[in-house]
């Protein structure tokens, strides 16, 4: 290979774009929930994942396929929907809830509103945004909140998707971490989803194999190997990015001593990274 160090260091810890199979079917019907016709009683789903599994990298794919555009509705138009997504870290009440979704759609915030006033004017922009989809992000943070404080801000996604027929994407950690369950009617519309950890088998053999073919190795490791899945999965708990930090640490040890392959014995050392000092000349002058 005629990459230097520091370029084969930089390729490995580059982000790469591999899915967990569920991942793909959940990006597929989420996709359709915008471009299907608009129902009275729009519906939801509820994605339950352990953090580090994905759920960020869809709601970034989502809003990458449904950019914000001021575009005339047309079912026919490929680009007349938009997605617009909020994370609810923090945002336990229900003004914060409705002051995010104003600033991802650029609209301003007033300091003395009420939160009536606040709801017309993001029905308002949403509806000027041709709106399709709304993802909540980090939804358990909501259950942080009082009870009261929890139904309220139920009660204005309720509006939202009752007003504007919007299809919503919630994004929590596990089934019981979903606050629609205290309202029975967002409960009935909400279909829980999973993106489970990843377990020994074919799956797991098909991504770490195709995640192979992005390292600039110079030999096979055979990643898809039984003995390799069962140490990752130990290792990580299942966790995608847990995976692929031991990967690239890995990949990194493999460089270093000259083994220009991951095994299992490189993937014992892979808690942490081999020393920086063997390409930290070569990364200064290429930054």
């Amino acid at each position: 290979m005629s990459l230097s160090l520091a370029e084969r260091a930089r390729h490995i810890l580059s982000d790469v774009t591999l899915y967990h199979p569920n991942f793909l079917g959940l990006l597929n019907e989420a996709e359709w929930m915008v471009r299907e016709p608009r129902r009275s009683r729009a519906r939801g789903i509820f994605l339950a994942a352990d953090p580090g599994m994905g759920k960020t990298l869809l709601s970034q794919e989502l809003a990458r396929m449904f950019p914000m555009q001021n575009r005339p509705r047309d079912s026919l138009n490929e680009g007349a929907w938009c997605a617009v997504s909020i994370s609810m870290s923090g945002a336990r009440r229900t003004k914060a809830v409705l002051n995010r979704i104003l600033e991802a759609t650029g609209a301003p915030i007033g300091k003395t509103v009420t939160i009536g006033d606040q709801e017309i004017a993001v029905v308002a922009h949403l509806r000027r945004l041709n709106c399709g989809l709304l993802i909540l992000d980090e939804t358990q943070d909501l259950l942080g909140a009082q009870e009261t404080e929890q139904l309220r801000v139920m009660e204005v996604i309720k509006y939202l998707m009752n007003e504007l027929s919007l299809p919503v994407l919630a994004l929590g950690t596990n089934p019981e971490s979903t606050p629609f369950k205290l309202d029975p009617h967002l409960a009935a519309r909400f279909e829980i989803m999973p993106l489970p950890a990843w377990e020994v088998g074919d799956d797991l053999a098909t991504f770490l194999s195709d995640y192979e073919r992005t390292l600039p190795l110079k030999r096979a490791s055979g990643l898809s190997k039984k003995s390799i899945q069962e140490f990752l999965v130990k290792r990580s708990g299942g966790i995608t990015d847990g995976i692929l930090r031991c990967l690239r640490n890995a990949a990194l040890w493999a460089m270093v001593d000259g083994t220009e392959r991951i095994t299992v014995e490189l993937l014992g050392r892979a808690r942490y990274r081999p020393d920086i000092e063997f390409i930290k000349q070569e990364l200064n002058h290429a930054a």
